[in-house]
């Protein structure tokens, strides 16, 4: 029996709901920024 294999969570913003989806090679903390900082900016300035 092969070991499983284990695939990549895609994270949700907790913001608006959708799947933050990045090049594979990015880690999750680094997508994550990413998706803020393009969709919620005034989350990342601090503005809530």
């Amino acid at each position: 029996m092969a070991p499983k294999e284990r695939k990549a969570k895609t994270p949700r913003c907790k913001t608006c709901g959708k799947l933050i989806r990045s090049p594979k090679d990015w880690g999750i903390g680094a997508r994550v920024r990413r998706h803020y900082w393009r969709e919620h900016p005034e989350a990342m300035r601090g503005e809530r």
